[in-house]
C-alpha cells in the first residue's frame, strides 16, 4: 500500500523527491520487519491473555514426561499473532502487484486455515491428539506444492520466465545445474512437505 502511494507521489510531485528510497526492497523490508516486530510487541501480551480467559488452552499429549506437564495450560492459536503482523506489514510494504507477493498470500491463507482448523479441533475435543491427523496434513502441504509448482510451470500465471521455472540453481551461481522439466513438480512438493516439517 506504502509503496504503490508512494511511487505515485514520486511520479508526481518532484518535491517529494525523498520517496525514492520507497523504491528500495532492503529499505522496506527493513520497515516491514520493524513493523510486525511492533505489532507483535504491541498485541502479543493482550492476545494471550484474551485465549487463556477464553479457555483456548493446550491439552498436551501425556507421555509421562515432566516437560509436558509444564506446556497444560499454554494458549493455542498464537499463530492469529504471527498472521496478524505478517499480513499487516505485508500489505505495508509489498508491490501487490508483484506475483511473489500474490503466491506469498496464497501460502499464508493456506497454512492458516490448516493451523487454524488443527488448533481449533484440538481445543473443542481438548485432546492434543484430536487436531488434524498427520494423514491429512501432508496430503495438505503437498497439495500446496502441487499448485505452487504448476503455477511456475504456467507462462501465463508464473512469476519467472518459464524456460528457467523448472532449473535447479545453486544460491549465488548463474549457471543452472539441471532442468527437471515435470519432475520439477514432485520436487516442489518435496521441498514443501520437507521445509513445513522441519
Amino acid at each position: 500500500m506504502l509503496y504503490h502511494l508512494t511511487t505515485y507521489l514520486y511520479d508526481t510531485i518532484d518535491a517529494l523527491s525523498f520517496l525514492r528510497l520507497f523504491q528500495y526492497l532492503s529499505f522496506r523490508a527493513i520497515c516491514s520487519a520493524l513493523t510486525a516486530f511492533v505489532i507483535t510487541l504491541l498485541f502479543g501480551e493482550r492476545l494471550i491473555r484474551l485465549l487463556y480467559v477464553n479457555h483456548i488452552r493446550d491439552n498436551p499429549r501425556s507421555y509421562d514426561i515432566q516437560s509436558t506437564a509444564s506446556k497444560a495450560g499454554t494458549p493455542v492459536m498464537g499463530g492469529l499473532l504471527i498472521i496478524l503482523a505478517i499480513f499487516t506489514s505485508t500489505i505495508l510494504w509489498c508491490d501487490l502487484l508483484n506475483r511473489f507477493t500474490g503466491i506469498f498470500f496464497l501460502a499464508l491463507i493456506c497454512f492458516t486455515v490448516f493451523g487454524a482448523v488443527d488448533d481449533y479441533k484440538k481445543v473443542k475435543h481438548k485432546d492434543s491428539d484430536r487436531g488434524l491427523s498427520q494423514k491429512t496434513k501432508l496430503l495438505c502441504q503437498a497439495g500446496y506444492g502441487l499448485v505452487l509448482g504448476i503455477i511456475f510451470l504456467t507462462p501465463d500465471i508464473s512469476p519467472v520466465k518459464v524456460e528457467i521455472a523448472s532449473q535447479l540453481y545453486i544460491p549465488f551461481l548463474k549457471v543452472s545445474l539441471v532442468d527437471l522439466g515435470w519432475w520439477y513438480l514432485p520436487f516442489i512438493v518435496f521441498v514443501v512437505v520437507s521445509i513445513t516439517n522441519a
